[in-house]
């Protein structure tokens, strides 16, 4: 599922044979529906870095290391570290020169704590809870008076679907087609409004499509710092849970399943942090008419 190194025909044709079209990876059958294509950069394999920012109990961790790229190996144990506590100020640009640029050559030092200072902004401003750029491409100068270029040639993130309340705006003006340079039809526009761009989508695994009722309940759960999550294990099981809790949804899921009624398991679902009246009337209803919603009674009842 990888094409490198193709013109834009060919990059076409690719994408043209695959999407829609059902493929098995790991022995899980999906549909392909989205395709990233980026400029292929030629650069020397000492050029490549690694960043990764996550987010733990204490704070945030930056991680990096100089030698980046598919032979990055365990970055654990090799990467530099810097911990933002919690309510602390964002690390000053002499913190990330001497704690994580250390092996990195002179001539892209500022490049690289500018770039690296900004991250985290974006990190922390969008509700980032992990982010991972392999490679980063910092090319190298010609001169002392020329700036690096940077290249993120692989990105991975993860963003806090709970801050959606929150954050969803800034999610959706970032995706905005003015922003992302993408224009689509007759847009030209470069000028930013409060309520452009789609709102950010928290697709189902590879393999597995929503069904209405979650995707219901996902959209409820985006407008409230309350949480509401309902997946639909076996519509046709027998046991249904709502339980109020995150911790005991999981309990409760795992005493069914050492019972021997993993089977029978209808839904995994929780709500907590004091939803509305409101907003669990309908989380409940959802689940209630899933439940009921077959014909024919189970001869040993749900």
């Amino acid at each position: 599922l990888l094409l490198l190194n193709a013109d834009w025909q060919q990059v076409k044709e690719w994408i043209i044979e695959r999407a829609g079209k059902e493929i098995k990876v790991d022995n899980v059958n999906g549909v392909l529906k989205s395709f990233l294509v980026e400029p292929f950069i030629p650069h020397p394999s000492h050029t490549e870095y690694y960043i990764n920012i996550n987010s733990v109990r204490d704070g945030d961790y930056i991680l990096f290391t100089h030698e980046g790229g598919i032979e990055v190996g365990d970055v654990d144990a090799k990467a530099l570290k810097l911990l933002v506590p919690v309510d602390q100020d964002y690390p000053s640009s002499q913190e990330i020169k001497e704690k994580l640029l250390v092996n990195v050559p002179e001539a892209k030092k500022d490049a690289l704590i500018h770039f690296i200072s900004r991250l985290y902004a974006v990190f922390v401003d969008l509700h980032f809870t992990y982010l991972e750029i392999n490679p980063l491409v910092v090319l190298d100068t010609v001169s002392d008076d020329e700036t690096p270029v940077i290249y993120y040639l692989d990105l991975a993130a993860k963003l806090d679907q709970t801050a959606e309340f929150e954050a969803g705006p800034k999610w959706a003006i970032a995706r905005a087609s003015q922003n992302t340079g993408i224009f689509v039809g007759h847009e030209t526009t470069t000028k930013t409004h409060a309520d452009q761009g789609p709102p950010m989508e928290f697709p189902a695994p590879f393999g597995r499509e929503l069904t209405k009722e979650e995707a219901n309940i996902q959209e409820l759960d985006a407008k409230t710092g309350a949480s509401l999550k309902l997946t639909v294990l076996n519509k046709d099981g027998r046991i249904w849970t709502m339980v109020a809790g995150g911790g005991a949804s999981v309990v409760y899921s795992d005493a069914i399943a050492a019972l021997g009624f993993a089977h029978e398991l209808a839904n995994y679902g929780e709500y907590s942090g004091a939803p509305t009246e409101t907003q669990t009337y309908e989380y409940a209803k959802t689940i209630l008419d899933l439940m009921t919603r077959n014909p024919i009674p189970h001869p040993e009842g749900k």
